[in-house]
């Protein structure tokens, strides 16, 4: 996984009158979660004096890099536990040095299979021998991006690879049938279905959900008013849904 870049989402409510606190939040690139953890954070700075700044990074082992260098020393973070597909053991890692005051569960991201409807590929052992749209990623660094080349070598299935340059154009290689099928996660095929409404359906790949939770770090300035973030997020984690 690859680090390449890093976006700010500043989210400032707080309470008239008073100083802020600052809080910052460090997760991986992933626009439904930050969206979702914008609205909440807004609400949240309505009643707490409070400012939230949302660090979004293109790599989930980058981010856990930064902290163990002392590059980063956010206030939380959301991360996977463990995710042997992609060999990553972020809150594992995290736990083992060190670093984790507490932790609790969030969401769970979602990988599927991306098919035109009606397809006969309602499986992921349907796959041998169908064309299979993957991000080249010796070109290319596209978050999410290798979902499907990691997927399609985990299942050991002979496909015909359709190589493309990120996400959004392997799911418009199955819409437009250059592919029989891709691997995206749900969060991305629901982000597309909603830009294009394409004739087209997703297979569930529960065997390769990724679980990711919020965790509160000893690196945080602000130990008690994180731990009171954290709480608020934790008892609003249905928005998140599993995505």
């Amino acid at each position: 996984m690859v680090c390449v870049g890093i976006a700010l989402y500043a989210t400032t409510s707080t309470v008239p009158g008073s100083s802020p606190v600052v809080l910052t939040v460090m997760m991986p690139y992933d626009q439904g979660m930050s969206s979702t953890l914008t609205h909440l954070a807004t609400d949240y700075g309505k009643s707490h004096t409070t400012q939230i700044n949302l660090i979004s990074v293109k790599g989930r082992q980058a981010m856990v890099d930064e902290i163990l260098s002392g590059n980063q020393t956010p206030d939380l973070i959301i991360i996977e536990k463990q995710y042997p597909l992609f060999n990553l053991t972020g809150l594992e890692t995290l736990l083992s040095g060190g670093f984790v005051v507490n932790s609790d569960y969030l969401y769970t991201t979602e990988a599927v299979l991306v098919v035109p409807q009606g397809s006969a590929i309602h499986s992921l052992a349907d796959i041998s021998g169908k064309r299979v749209a993957m991000v080249n990623q010796t070109k290319y660094a596209a978050p999410g991006g290798c979902l499907a080349g990691y997927i399609v070598a985990d299942a050991n299935a002979s496909v015909t690879p359709f190589m493309v340059s990120g996400v959004p154009e392997a799911y418009a290689a199955v819409a437009n049938s250059s592919a029989d099928a891709t691997s995206i996660w749900m969060s991305d095929y629901s982000m597309q279905q909603a830009r294009t409404g394409d004739n087209l359906s997703e297979v569930p790949l529960p065997q390769y959900g990724m679980d990711n939770y919020i965790v509160l770090l000893k690196t945080s300035g602000h130990p008690k008013e994180a731990a009171s973030f954290m709480d608020y997020i934790v008892a609003h984690k249905d928005a998140f849904g599993n995505t």
